[in-house]
């Protein structure tokens, strides 16, 4: 009888792995430190990067003849690796194994920390984590100043038609996460369905995104990775005003939002038009649940054609993501396409 080793308690995201190589790198590198992050780690025996930024870890891997380096060869930028803090990191590795994953051995240097890790549905890595995994591996470095961002608010990714069951079982099966509600969004290309992930504490939220057309968003950076891959990491913030001005201080260009989406925004809610004012200036989004939730969001422009970042902020318990702006920004998105394509 099969009976592997319940799910442990899944707590946050610990951490997302870009592959990078050095060009890419240093592009990255610019645009993050746009963003806030800060440089705080170097790896004491790889070419491995540690960028923080209050609790968001991102970590830049440009070792060679590594994953990250064969991941790179295959889907140049991208994310390669994501670590999840659990209560129990054995007990989730042996589950994994029992399961039938492929558990993987990188390579470890002497008086280094190894952390479990498996196969990811698109031939990354998952990691799981129950303590402090940098002190050991990093030179380490203390953040200076206040940070604007909190935590990784969720991660999204596009997959291939054929592969969602596939990604819905990994995690819902595997890691005991919740499906939330198939959402169908309007792209100025076709539709583009989307399915969310979400653990059982509710911290850890991944959007799965599919597409029929060839041309929509999506699809357009699925061809790009050629396979699936990130669609964007949402960072969320206290005070969102405040930080998408910091951000733009540091030279961070945001989406250019369409003036109407603001003209239709205060029909719809019957804003102040100071507050529509502030969102205008500050490339914000806005959605309310109808019973005091809000949310304010804006997005990067697109980061090596094919991924982006979100800030967003949550109020009075808004637990969802801002589906009735996704044709705004959609349409915002490929505007910023043609005109840095055509």
């Amino acid at each position: 009888m099969f009976t592997p080793p319940a799910a442990p308690e899944f707590q946050d995201t610990d951490f997302v792995e870009f592959a990078v190589n050095d060009t890419s790198a240093q592009r990255l590198d610019n645009i993050l430190r746009q963003f806030g992050f800060q440089k705080t780690g170097l790896h004491k025996s790889k070419n491995v990067s540690l960028y923080q930024h209050g609790g968001v870890n991102l970590i830049l891997n440009a070792e060679p003849d590594s994953l990250a380096d064969a991941f790179f060869n295959v889907h140049s930028t991208s994310v390669c690796a994501a670590a999840y803090k659990v209560s129990d990191a054995e007990a989730m590795y042996q589950r994994a194994i029992e399961y039938g994953n492929i558990f993987y051995q990188g390579k470890v240097g002497p008086n280094k920390r190894h952390v479990h890790a498996i196969r990811s549905p698109n031939g990354g890595l998952q990691y799981f984590v129950d303590s402090d995994i940098y002190s050991v591996d990093f030179h380490k470095t203390k953040f200076q100043g206040e940070p604007k961002l909190s935590r990784i608010d969720h991660t999204a990714y596009g997959v291939p038609n054929d592969m969602m069951d596939r990604w819905t079982l990994h995690f819902a099966a595997l890691f005991g996460f919740n499906i939330e509600n198939d959402l169908t969004l309007p792209d100025p290309y076709g539709l583009m369905k989307s399915r969310v992930l979400r653990s059982q504490n509710g911290q850890i939220r991944l959007p799965l995104n599919i597409s029929d057309n060839q041309n929509t968003l999506v699809s357009r950076s699925m061809a790009n990775y050629k396979g699936a891959g990130l669609q964007h990491i949402a960072f969320a913030s206290d005070d969102i005003f405040e930080t998408v001005a910091f951000m733009r201080q540091n030279g961070t260009n945001l989406l250019d939002i369409p003036q109407n989406y603001y003209d239709d925004l205060q029909a719809r809610f019957g804003l102040a038009d100071d507050f529509i004012d502030r969102l205008r200036e500050h490339h914000l989004l806005y959605d309310a649940d109808g019973n005091g939730g809000e949310f304010l969001h804006a997005y990067s422009q697109l980061i090596e054609n094919r991924f982006f970042f979100e800030i967003c902020e949550r109020r009075g318990g808004y637990d969802q993501y801002g589906a009735a702006n996704a044709p705004a920004r959609l349409v915002a998105q490929d505007l910023y396409w043609k005109q840095h394509h055509e």
